[in-house]
Order: C-alpha cells, then sequence, then structure tokens
C-alpha cells in the first residue's frame, strides 16, 4: 500500500518538504525508543538516569519524530537529521507544526458516559 504524503513549503527558504501523513505503529514506537530507554535507565540506575536531562531525551524523540516523518526536503533524502537541523527556526518551527498536525495529531478525549 502506498502512503499517502503530504507537500509544505517552508517560510523563510521557501523549500519544498515532503511529509509522510501517518507513522506505521513500529516507527511511532522507535521515535518513542529515547524515552524508554532513559525510564528503564531510572529504574535500574538512578544514580546514572540523574545525569540524563528530560529535555535532552523529548529532543532526541523530537528528532527521531522528524527523520521519520519527512520524506524529503528540496528532492533530498537523505540526511534528513542534517538539513533540519540546518533550517532556519522558522522553518524547523513549520515543520513541527505540520507534524504535529498530521502525523502526530492529539488524542480524542475518552468519552465518559453520562450516566450518573
Amino acid at each position: 500500500m502506498e502512503r499517502p504524503t503530504i507537500e509544505i513549503e517552508l517560510p523563510v527558504t521557501k523549500d519544498k518538504v515532503v511529509l509522510k501523513s501517518w507513522l506505521t505503529k513500529a516507527e511511532a514506537d522507535k521515535t518513542k525508543e529515547p524515552v524508554r530507554t532513559y525510564y528503564s535507565l531510572k529504574h535500574e540506575n538512578p544514580s546514572e538516569a540523574a545525569k540524563v536531562l528530560l529535555g535532552e531525551v523529548l529532543e532526541q524523540v523530537e528528532s527521531n519524530v522528524v527523520e521519520t516523518a519527512v520524506v524529503s526536503i528540496d528532492g533530498v533524502s537523505t540526511g534528513i537529521k542534517e538539513i533540519v537541523a540546518d533550517l532556519p527556526e522558522a522553518d524547523y518551527d513549520a515543520i513541527i507544526r505540520e507534524i504535529d498536525r498530521t502525523v502526530r495529531p492529539p488524542k480524542e478525549p475518552s468519552q465518559k458516559s453520562e450516566a450518573s
């Protein structure tokens, strides 16, 4: 099955970015690996985990999501992580907004029964 993609134009560089319209469960799980590693370390070796900043872990997750969700930038499909790191911040933010909107939209709140 061919996965649909989304194309956006970045506000500063005007580069064309192609994104996956969704991630597979395996892809999504892989992007979260730094969090699992952190909590495993925190459980097994709290003193080592204390040396790791949670913010750095979350930055790694975001970097993994970008690397997984971005198919290409101006037709280039290799070295995505490096290309994205060299973009102006406004362009990076545009990619993150589109990923948040499409690839990892907020989960719907669970519906609670209104019966009392």
